[in-house]
């Protein structure tokens, strides 16, 4: 699936050993299924708890039909990948089953977390890491570039899902990482 859907990023898994591009291949096809669940015309609550329900069954070894299950448990497994990281990533896709409007940058900070940030924060056990501030610094800026990125793939993947950024009385047009090194919230939303 990776070779076939991921175009380019895929050949950036050939610098990886074998077991790393193995893994990476897992969680692209876990994270890609996800993502399609969520933006097939066909999307449904339905389909998206029985995937859930399908991967709380593969952290404990049992596999459903899907293909992916069984090298996703071996990944998490191998790599340590807490799995918080994948329930938090199914909440956020299971929120762009529904139209939605974003109030506040807090609102959209937590959807980025869930739909970007998780992916790095994931990634990063199968590159590996040393410290606490390297996975600090890849979730926040995987979720800058996601913060960035939400209206235009918003509107380009999801036409009719009606979804929409923070409105400006809430949220500071400095919300962009190019534009400020940290967001600076308005009298009376929080940033934490």
């Amino acid at each position: 699936m990776a070779r076939s859907r991921a175009k380019n990023f895929y050949y950036s898994f050939v610098l990886l050993s074998a077991q790393q591009r193995k893994a990476m291949c897992a969680i692209y096809a876990f994270m890609r299924y996800c993502d399609d669940l969520s933006d097939e015309p066909s999307a449904s609550r339905a389909a998206v708890d029985q995937w859930r329900a399908d991967m709380e069954a593969a952290f404990e070894g049992h596999f459903a039909d899907h293909p992916v299950w069984p090298a996703f448990h071996h990944t998490v497994r191998r790599f340590g990948i807490p799995h918080d990281y994948f329930r938090q990533m199914i909440a956020g896709i299971s929120s762009d089953l529904e139209p939605r409007s974003l109030e506040t940058f807090d609102e959209l900070y937590r959807y980025c977390y869930q739909v970007a940030s998780v992916v790095g924060l994931t990634i990063i056990h199968i590159f590996g890491f040393r410290y606490t501030q390297r996975s600090t610094a890849g979730r926040e800026m995987r979720r800058g570039v996601s913060v960035d990125q939400y209206p235009a793939r918003t509107s380009a993947r999801m036409p009719n899902a009606g979804a929409s950024i923070c409105r400006p009385k809430t949220c500071a047009a400095s919300a962009s990482p190019r534009r400020s090194a940290r967001w600076q919230p308005q009298s009376g939303v929080s940033s934490s």
